[in-house]
């Protein structure tokens, strides 16, 4: 059976071009994540609830795959308790009794039915926000870099 040969002239500056294309795509989206994340820090950190100020300091991002992906974080294990709230449960002392105070007295019990508290979403309105920003981003990238 017979070969088939096929030759594209000039294949070395279409590589060329395609390659430079793909190191401007990388450092433009790079920038973006670097901005949008550091962006979507802080706008969680504005919304997020503020009693001492420990989970506003706790909010933080980090940077994987080379600058590709962003993440903003908190390890605060009572974060998600404020971010979707608690539905009503039961406190129960861990050997003696749970002192706490109401209206000036000091009370001692053994448990309390707490009525759950309500959500104050920090994190994912940020992220809603910065989402959308980061769309607008990588459309422009993609069409500035193709043009």
């Amino acid at each position: 059976m017979g070969s088939f040969t096929i030759e594209v002239k000039g294949a070395d500056k279409l590589i060329t071009k395609f390659e430079n294309m793909s190191r401007k795509m990388e450092k433009e989206v790079k920038n973006s994540v670097k901005k949008r994340t550091f962006e979507m820090e802080a706008r969680a950190k504005k919304k997020a609830a503020y009693d001492t100020g420990h989970l506003k300091r706790s909010i933080h991002s980090d940077f994987y795959n080379r600058g590709l992906s962003g993440e903003v974080s908190t390890n605060l294990f009572y974060a998600p308790m404020i971010e979707y709230g608690t539905a009503p449960h039961k406190i129960k002392a861990k050997g003696g009794a749970l002192k706490f105070k109401i209206g000036g007295n000091t009370i001692f019990a053994k448990s309390v039915n707490h009525p759950g508290t309500r959500a104050r979403p920090f994190m994912f309105p940020a992220f809603l926000v910065t989402r959308s920003a980061f769309t607008r981003d990588l459309h422009r990238i993609m069409r500035d870099v193709v043009d």
